[in-house]
């Protein structure tokens, strides 16, 4: 599924659903941690130089265990848990970045505010909460990354937006992997109305050709669409309405 951003006709303003229960592929490329290792005959000629990779394969050998589980990570992975009705999916669901915001202090805040100023408008600062969720499946003793989603959190509206997301057709397992999003995106919507969000903004818009979001590339098989933008909106609103 392609990633999050324009509308479904412009950009849409709806109530979060309330969630009152669970709902219910390409060779993977695994994250690996040796990219240029110095080799010979499959062997590394400097002892050196294999004790710094031995010990880099120590520490990224799961990519995801220094990290906390947060109230929203732990939802997700129980309303996944539901989903699979117990069987075993090695989904690993990790919110890799959540962090309260300035918008003066971004990028894009900035030369907001030093474009009113030439023109005499006044800049009117406003925080939000950025979070980044990234989902992960053990393949063959690696942790394959197949889905990232991130959120702003507008906490005086009372309301979020869904900015971005992005897949890769990397997950393998017994339910289908849109069942899989859906859930995640429930989840959220769950986590969201509990903490005092009453309103979701989703930013839609296919992916243009040479396009890349989260991930930078994609297998070779993973298949887009024909009508990206119309596949789009057809999954949201199901969301909306389930």
């Amino acid at each position: 599924m392609p990633r999050v951003s324009s509308s479904f006709s412009g950009n849409k303003n709806v109530n979060i659903p309330k969630v009152n229960k669970a709902v219910r592929n390409g060779a993977p490329v695994p994250i690996h941690p040796i990219n240029n290792a110095n080799q010979n005959n499959g062997t590394i000629k400097n002892k050196t130089a294999w004790e710094r990779v031995s010990k880099r394969l120590q520490r990224t050998q799961s990519a995801t265990a220094h990290l906390k589980d947060t109230p929203l990570a732990q939802l997700m992975h129980k309303n996944l848990d539901t989903l699979f009705e117990g069987k075993r999916h090695n989904l690993t669901v990790k919110e890799v970045f959540s962090k309260e915001l300035l918008y003066s202090e971004t990028a894009e805040g900035r030369e907001a505010k030093q474009m009113l100023h030439r023109h005499g408008i006044q800049f009117i600062d406003y925080s939000y909460r950025y979070r980044m969720i990234c989902v992960f499946q053990e393949q063959d003793g690696e942790e394959v990354l197949f889905f990232c989603m991130s959120v702003k959190e507008y906490r005086a509206q009372k309301w979020c937006s869904v900015d971005y997301l992005d897949s890769v057709s990397l997950y393998s397992g017994v339910v289908f992997r849109t069942k899989v999003y859906e859930e995640l995106i429930y989840s959220y919507f769950e986590y969201a109305r509990s903490i005092g969000y009453e309103r979701v903004h989703i930013f839609v818009s296919a992916l243009g050709e040479n396009e890349e979001y989260f991930f930078h590339k994609r297998p070779t098989t993973m298949r887009l669409p024909e009508q990206p933008m119309l596949m789009i909106r057809q999954f949201f609103t199901e969301q909306l309405h389930f």
